[in-house]
């Protein structure tokens, strides 16, 4: 069975009978010969080869129904078809159980057949196939984020009339979806009173959305749906305050999950186990205000990460300062990094090597006026000396995080991490004059904030 785009129309009732049995008949006869000397006769020899009972049906799947609106909902959430080769039980009025394999695919009617002698008359269909017609178990384990819209996870029953069937869902689905998701994530874990199922497949290579599909059985549970990395720590989480209804043949779409907060992974040597993070202002640390969080290990037992929560002191676009501990002792620090990005950082030596920034600002009107005194520039021009030395390169412009102005910034490699007395400039590539500098010098050991332009 498969997810096809385009919903097929169903096949109606269609009468169909079991195929007569066709007897053909070979006659050998062999013509005498006389002759004047003898007469002989050869008997006819008569053979007869019996073809086998051949039986149809016809079966078709239900659309699935959203859970709160009633309608049937859309071919990409879940209109399944037949594949061919599918099997499904039949078990007839004598009890017996059949098994059915489907001759085509693509659609949500298919033709199924049996060959062979049959005792009783077709009755009740059941899919997937089992010897003894008894009921399949939901899945626990899923390979991949739609799978519960394929064969392996979902589970049907029906009673046959005027030898066609149309299948009823005997069990729900619940769609689940996660937003701003890290690359590491590696599955979504559904916990319920009745059934646990892990969906795996997760395959990200930016922050981005998780959408996964449970199946779920028939029944009234509270559960919980985490997304989780592939050494089973929580990402992100969702529980139930009150038991949730499901019912067969429906599918609920729970509210979409925001993984809130900046990333931080460190690649290290078991460097460290512990993330301290403080208020900062880019030059006086808060040590009052701070989040303390232990870091989650990957199984590769050396790439760790944690994510620090959106709170009034680390929301997107402020500093914080970095501190990094080993069971207790400190190891390294960085005095300020601003969250206007995810980091990585390289701790092996005991230190925070990460692609540092250099920031500038602009209001919109400080924009305004830059582009005249550059003739119609677009860019903000930078260069380091002395220290580091760079060539002339266009800033990076981002809008600001509060959506008030606009921020330019160098990001410097990794390699250059640690060096001292850096000199950089912002400049106006048509205005030598309109520019920020900072002739002091700088270390690249932490982001930095220079002079707004």
């Amino acid at each position: 069975m498969s997810l096809d785009g385009t919903a097929a129309k169903r096949i109606g009732n269609t009468k169909i009978g079991t195929i007569m049995k066709k007897y053909i008949y070979i006659l050998a006869a062999v013509a005498a010969l006389a002759s004047c000397a003898k007469e002989a006769s050869i008997n006819d020899d008569l053979a007869a080869t019996n073809g086998s009972d051949i039986h149809e049906l016809f079966v078709s799947i239900p659309d699935l129904v959203d859970a709160d609106t009633k309608a049937a909902i859309s071919s990409t959430d879940g209109t399944f078809t037949w594949t061919a080769g599918d099997a499904i039980a039949v078990k007839t009025t004598t009890g017996d159980v059949y098994q059915f394999t489907a001759e085509t695919g693509g659609s949500q009617s298919a033709r199924f057949t049996y060959t062979g002698t049959m005792n009783g008359t077709p009755a009740e269909v059941k899919y997937p196939y089992t010897a003894d017609f008894s009921d399949t178990a939901l899945p626990t384990e899923i390979a991949s984020l739609a799978g519960a819209l394929g064969a392996d996870a979902i589970r049907m029953s029906g009673t046959i009339s005027d030898n066609a069937v149309t299948l009823s869902h005997q069990n729900a689905l619940l769609k689940v979806t996660f937003t701003n998701v890290p690359t590491f994530a590696n599955k979504v874990v559904f916990d319920g009173d009745v059934n646990d199922v892990t969906v795996s497949g997760i395959s990200l290579g930016s922050r981005g959305t998780v959408v996964a599909y449970i199946p779920v059985d028939a029944s009234t549970t509270t559960f919980t749906v985490s997304v989780q990395d592939d050494n089973s720590n929580d990402i992100a989480t969702k529980s139930t305050t009150s038991a949730k209804s499901f019912t067969a043949g429906t599918i609920k779409n729970m509210k979409p999950v925001d993984v809130d907060g900046h990333i931080f992974v460190f690649n290290d040597d078991d460097k460290v186990d512990e993330a301290r993070f403080f208020a900062t202002d880019g030059s006086t640390i808060n040590y009052e205000t701070k989040s303390y969080l232990t870091l989650n290990v990957l199984s590769d037992g050396t790439t760790k990460w944690c994510i620090l929560p959106t709170l009034s002191w680390s929301k997107t676009g402020d500093p914080v300062c970095l501190q990094v501990f080993k069971n207790g002792t400190y190891v390294s620090a960085s005095d300020a990094v601003w969250l206007y990005r995810d980091f990585t950082f390289d701790t092996t030596e005991s230190s925070l090597k990460t692609t540092y920034r250099i920031y500038v600002y602009m209001s919109d009107s400080q924009w305004t006026i830059w582009q005249t005194q550059g003739s119609g520039t677009s860019v903000v021009k930078f260069v380091t000396w002395d220290g580091l030395s760079t060539p002339d390169t266009n800033a990076i412009q981002e809008r600001n995080a509060d959506n008030n102005g606009y921020i330019f910034y160098y990001e410097f490699a990794t390699s250059v991490y640690g060096t001292k007395t850096v000199k950089y400039r912002f400049y106006n590539e048509c205005n030598a004059g309109w520019e920020s500098k900072n002739e002091s010098g700088v270390t690249i050991n932490r982001d930095i904030w220079g002079a707004n332009l």
